[in-house]
């Protein structure tokens, strides 16, 4: 915001004008109507940027989000089942490659 702000208003008021600017936009009232207008102006336009950003960002959001939709999603416990043989799975090959080199760690 401070970059259009400082590109509107560069060569209609100086830099320590513009330095009050960022610190209290008010007393941009002080320096006459054509550089309060200026500000407005990019002031509008930046705020209308970034909303637009952030709309592109929500959008993004939003297509991604109906990509991890799924039309029959497991319930908690086909999901817990899975879980549990998957364990065993990793249990039993670990035994296995213990049982192969003699080491033996406990899982």
């Amino acid at each position: 915001m401070n970059n259009h702000i400082e590109t509107a208003l560069k060569g209609h008021v100086t830099d320590e004008v513009l330095k009050k600017i960022y610190i209290s936009p008010f007393s941009i009232l002080n320096y006459g109507t054509e550089a309060a207008f200026l500000f407005r102006e990019s002031y509008i336009g930046s705020f209308s940027q970034d909303m637009r950003v952030c709309m592109y960002i929500s959008l993004v959001g939003f297509v991604s989000s109906l990509f991890t939709w799924q039309k029959h999603p497991p319930t908690v416990a086909e999901r817990s089942a899975l879980l549990e043989k998957a364990v065993q799975e990793y249990k039993d090959e670990v035994r296995m490659a213990e049982s192969r080199t003699g080491r033996s760690t406990e899982c």
